[in-house]
């Protein structure tokens, strides 16, 4: 099925009419044909931890597409209104059952989802350091493990991994964490 299908909005939430696929400047949204509510597609919002330790970076192995059995940064998807700080220690809590202490923020990364261009995410990546043990993983984390910042696994599931840890690079060795 091509992406956008699945993504396509048929019918309007305010007024229930059809909708029409309008573009302006190579982006697109969807309008109602009857009250002009205009349905942007945006990208959706993700938290994700580096969590350093003695310059080790812990990873956790994906259990679920996209991407399943790769290197991930522990975190994923806010849910709605949820403050990002929160959202991160929510995750972190869900995936590994342990809690953090932020850093630093580090930035804001655009990402693909899988291999869907209409899933786009906007990630919010934090600086992290350990304040409890790992007390288990879940279905969405099969495994973790940490590993030193000169030998980081090749099979990384999200591109912007590389870019967080490019911006972070100096921090974590300045902190000494």
């Amino acid at each position: 099925m091509n992406p956008e299908q699945t993504l396509k909005p048929k019918f309007c939430i305010n007024c229930g009419s059809p909708l029409i696929k309008l573009t302006i400047e190579s982006h697109f949204h969807y309008e109602c044909t009857s009250c002009a509510y205009i349905h942007w597609l945006n990208s959706r919002p993700c938290v994700d931890a580096i969590i350093v330790q003695e310059k080790n970076i812990l990873l956790t192995q994906r259990g679920i597409e996209p991407h399943k059995g790769k290197w991930d940064l522990p975190g994923g998807f806010l849910e709605l209104g949820e403050h990002p700080v929160e959202g991160l220690h929510r995750e972190i809590a869900e995936e590994l059952g342990a809690k953090v202490e932020i850093v630093k923020f580090i930035g804001h990364y655009i990402d693909i989802y899988g291999d869907d261009p209409f899933i786009q995410t906007l990630n919010c990546s934090y600086l992290c350091r350990l304040k409890t043990t790992i007390k288990f993983t879940n279905d969405d984390v099969v495994a973790y493990q940490w590993f030193p910042l000169e030998n980081l696994p090749v099979n990384i599931a999200f591109p912007h991994f590389k870019q967080v840890l490019n911006d972070c690079h100096n921090d974590i060795i300045q902190l000494q964490l």
